[in-house]
């Protein structure tokens, strides 16, 4: 860095220029030392240094450890509902979340087309029918709708300590409801699906 430049005028007394000139200096010199110091001090903090050649050498390193955010669901339970088709049927699923922050968000997926919430009938006589399911989620503050493949986020209360949530206990509330159907005559049977949780730290 180029110092600065400091101007004399020429009506100026002699005291007044050594003053200007002392402060110029001072200056330079204190600019001088703090960029010295700074690079002393980086070379210190980061760099290994070897050991000299005696009856003993001392070196040194610099040990750094990246402990990368992990998160995990569990107590996972297959949901069964149970309907005429005109009424609203709802199921909870009570599941632990594990994460070293405490914070998460949470993203399902469907198995209907484009990763939608429908379930698809299934048997010998099925037919193409499907049935949809609405999601909610909560995670100690009050359920929350879920949207497919659009994450959830800000969600806390998850045990930062045991994977089984020892700690806090299961900590996260999945309500499932199926719809009432828009058929007047829909089709008796089973209707089934696969709805898959993704679960990322935050």
């Amino acid at each position: 860095m180029q110092a600065p430049t400091l101007q004399i005028q020429h009506n100026s007394t002699p005291q007044s220029a050594r003053s200007s000139l002392g402060l110029s200096m001072g200056y330079n010199f204190t600019i001088r030392l703090l960029t010295t110091l700074a690079a002393y001090l980086a070379c210190t903090s980061h760099a290994a240094t070897d050991g000299q050649v005696g009856q003993r050498s001392q070196g040194s390193l610099r040990i750094s450890l990246n402990l990368a955010p992990q998160v995990q669901i569990s107590n996972l339970q297959d949901i069964s509902l149970a309907t005429d088709g005109l009424q609203l049927a709802t199921s909870h699923n009570q599941v632990c979340i594990y994460s070293r922050t405490g914070q998460y968000q949470l993203l399902a997926q469907g198995s209907g087309q484009d990763a939608s919430f429908k379930l698809k009938q299934t048997g010998q006589n099925s037919h193409s029918d499907q049935w949809s399911y609405q999601l909610a989620y909560d995670d100690g503050s009050g359920p929350q709708a879920l949207a497919s493949g659009v994450p959830l986020g800000g969600l806390t209360g998850a045990d930062p300590h045991s994977q089984t949530c020892g700690t806090t206990g299961l900590n996260g509330r999945l309500q499932v409801s199926s719809q009432p159907s828009t058929n007047q005559h829909p089709r008796p049977g089973l209707y089934t699906g696969t709805l898959t949780l993704l679960v990322a730290p935050e």
